[in-house]
C-alpha cells in the first residue's frame, strides 16, 4: 500500500508540472503573438512612409 501512496503522488506532481508548462506555454505563445503584431505594424509603417 506505500508504494501506491508514491506512486499517486508521483504522478499528482507530475501533473502539476505539466499544467504549470502548459501555461507558461500559452502564456509565451501570446506574449510572442502580440510582439509579432506590433513588429508586423511597425514594419508597415516604416516602408509606408519611405514612398
Amino acid at each position: 500500500m506505500r508504494d501506491n501512496k508514491g506512486v499517486r503522488l508521483l504522478a499528482y506532481e507530475t501533473g502539476l508540472v505539466n499544467q504549470r508548462l502548459r501555461l507558461q506555454n500559452e502564456y509565451l505563445i501570446t506574449v510572442n503573438r502580440i510582439f509579432r503584431s506590433r513588429l508586423l505594424f511597425a514594419a508597415s509603417r516604416d516602408f509606408s512612409h519611405e514612398v
